[in-house]
């Protein structure tokens, strides 16, 4: 359906000024195409009081009844096309008058008009006024031949630069001739173009061009675009039209081609036969890979592929655009199964998410959109940090922590994703895309930088959130893991020493399960790059070993209570960060401790209190000499490895005494 914007409203206040601003129209809206003066009332005076729409609704609802059966008179599309055009009518109300506009005749200019002046009002919302462009596209057949398309087209080229540029080109199209391919009309279209490439605009741009070149050349274009459009722009129209007014009904063959009909001996015109009857429907498209097969190897595949396409595009942006319902979740949960069951996301559905991202604000169907972006390809890596990576950024700094979590996580999902399918993909190692995509330049360079810029993000978030680190530390954990696993597996280079923040953060945090986590990190790292040294002897290997080994040596020395030493090999201890932990008050309390006394070492952990002091009283010894000694240390390690295994174990490789 249209998409529509909720809107909350005062009922009373709304009834009473619609009314006295039209008066006529709530008092009789005869006309339908019998010319009858049958009396439509839209409920407004009698429920004053109500605060909601729903009495209207249902008054609507009757009236498109009547107006699917017989049609609108002009002078009752006049009056609708006012209503809509109005500020003070609400945007449900107004899309829901759309559907009720079906012309029994010619649209009059003066409706083209009044829906003009509607386009370039600032009151309106883009939810209504998507409505409006796609309600003139459904009825371009009928509008009257008097109306001053130049008029229309000149505010429609407003629309290029912003979220509604895919109706006001699919307008555009229609109107193109000699008349309206002005020399404004191709300036505006340039710039459009210069700012935000696109294939629409291009193919916008060549169509007006042709179109300027004379009376042969303009039906030479007309031709021309006839045919490429094909069945992709008939069925956009079609799709159109279908929204407003109604579904057509189709009778469908017995054999219905379904879920279960399509297989790998189903040929191409088996395919075409169902879209045409409508027993091919989007949902069976998306969810049978089986059909992609078919098109893929079919000489006409590419028009039905296009029709799909264009569908799955126009659906998608209808209830992008809309407010969030049960039967969008349902569409984009189906659409994120398909996905993941192709191990590919559609091209239309990447240029979709291109087009859309820019302009999310993350309230609505945050989840499956996350989804999908993780499942992009490798087929345009720059076009993707440019449409994708930097609106999410820009996002992340305007929600809350639970939400950026989410879109950390994405981008991990998206590295693993194109380390373990689509960078072996482009190496023969996988099946060929199912769409016929070729991997774009340079795919391992596009990987290394999203992992680098995923290692900033983490970083970033530990600075914005200092007080929820476990819950940052988490994700950022899982992170690393990722790329350790995927290296093991595939090859495919995302290895980079850890962020000294996040070794830092885990430590100064005297969390036990963030030191646990930190160690495991080390310790799968450390084995990968000791397995990897004979195989991979670059120079890069090697930095990453050094670095790692200096991240490990810091950590022992910083929880075996030799601090100063560890400054030798990392960074310096902020004093900010350990006040905040409530560890000094005084940074020269800070260079005034002693090992014995050092707040981080591993026996002052208020968990292993009584364990400690019970081994201590055993061995008369003070805590920090248990180290001095192999029998006392490894009981000690022993006891830790019973809360924190991977600590005890690192320890205990650090140390050199018997793994415990």
């Amino acid at each position: 359906m249209l998409a529509t914007l909720g809107t909350s409203f005062d009922s009373d206040v709304f009834k009473q000024r619609i009314f006295r601003t039209f008066p006529d129209h709530f008092r009789t809206l005869s006309g339908m195409s019998m010319h009858t003066e049958e009396t439509v009332r839209f409920s407004l005076l009698e429920n004053v009081g109500q605060e909601d729409v729903e009495p209207v609704m249902d008054e609507i609802k009757i009236l498109r009844i009547r107006a699917l059966r017989t049609g609108v008179s002009e002078r009752c599309l006049l009056r609708l096309s006012q209503i809509v055009s109005a500020s003070i009518t609400p945007p449900t109300v107004a899309s829901s008058i759309l559907q009720c506009m079906v012309p029994a005749e010619e649209v009059p200019e003066n409706v083209v008009s009044a829906l003009s002046g509607a386009l370039c009002s600032r009151q309106l919302t883009l939810g209504v006024k998507r409505g409006i462009l796609r309600w003139l596209g459904a009825v371009f057949h009928a509008l009257d031949t008097n109306c001053n398309r130049v008029v229309l087209t000149r505010v429609l080229l407003g629309f290029l630069d912003t979220p509604l540029c895919a109706d006001a080109v699919s307008l555009l199209v229609l109107l193109a001739s000699r008349k309206t391919a002005t020399s404004f009309t191709m300036s505006c279209i340039s710039k459009a173009s210069q700012r935000k490439p696109s294939d629409e605009l291009a193919y916008l741009a060549s169509v007006f061009e042709r179109c300027r070149s004379g009376s042969s050349a303009c039906n030479v274009a007309e031709e021309e675009r006839l045919e490429v459009l094909g069945l992709a722009w008939q069925a956009h129209m079609n799709l159109l039209q279908q929204d407003l007014f109604g579904n057509i009904v189709y009778e469908h063959r017995p054999e219905n081609l379904g879920l279960w009909g399509v297989d790998s001996s189903t040929g191409g015109e088996q395919v075409a036969e169902a879209i045409q009857t409508g027993a091919l429907n989007l949902k069976a498209f998306l969810l049978n890979p089986e059909i992609q097969r078919v098109l893929a190897n079919n000489s006409s595949g590419h028009h039905l592929q296009a029709y799909f396409d264009c569908r799955l595009f126009a659906v998608l942006t209808d209830i992008f655009w809309n407010s969030e319902t049960a039967s969008g979740s349902e569409f984009f949960r189906m659409l994120v199964s398909a996905v993941n069951t192709w191990q590919e996301i559609p091209p239309v559905v990447e240029q979709w998410l291109m087009k859309v991202v820019g302009f999310w604000d993350g309230d609505h169907y945050w989840e499956p959109i996350l989804a999908l972006i993780s499942s992009l390809s490798l087929s345009s890596p720059s076009h993707f940090l440019m449409f994708i990576i930097e609106p999410l950024l820009r996002l992340l700094f305007f929600l809350e922590l639970e939400k950026q979590i989410d879109i950390f996580r994405c981008l991990c999902n998206l590295c693993r994703f194109w380390g373990l399918v689509e960078v072996p993909r482009s190496r023969g190692e996988r099946e060929p895309s199912l769409f016929g995509r070729e991997p774009g330049p340079e795919p391992m360079s596009a990987v290394q930088q999203l992992s680098v810029q995923v290692g900033r993000i983490s970083v970033a978030l530990l600075q914005l959130h200092p007080n929820h680190v476990v819950e940052v530390m988490d994700a950022i954990f899982d992170f690393h893991h990722m790329r350790l696993n995927v290296f093991s597996k595939t090859s495919v280079t995302m290895l980079s020493a850890l962020p000294w923040p996040v070794v830092a953060y885990s430590v100064h945090s005297r969390n036990p399960l963030l030191l646990d986590g930190i160690s495991k990190v080390c310790i799968s790292q450390q084995t990968l790059l000791g397995n990897l040294r004979q195989t991979f002897p670059q120079p890069w290997l090697k930095t990453r070993i050094s670095m790692c080994n200096h991240q490990v040596a810091w950590l022992g020395q910083l929880l075996t209570g030799s601090w100063k030493e560890a400054c030798d090999y990392g960074p310096h201890l902020p004093f900010a960060e350990l006040r905040a932990v409530g560890l000094f008050s005084r940074e020269s309390d800070l260079f005034k401790t002693e090992s014995s006394d050092w707040p981080l070492a591993l026996w002052w952990q208020p968990e292993l209190h009584e364990q400690v002091s019970e081994l201590c009283r055993k061995y008369r010894v003070q805590r920090h000499e248990l180290i001095l000694d192999e029998k006392m240390w490894h009981t000690f390690l022993t006891i830790l490895a019973s809360s924190q295994p991977y600590t005890a174990k690192l320890m205990a490789e650090i140390t050199k005494v018997p793994e415990v």
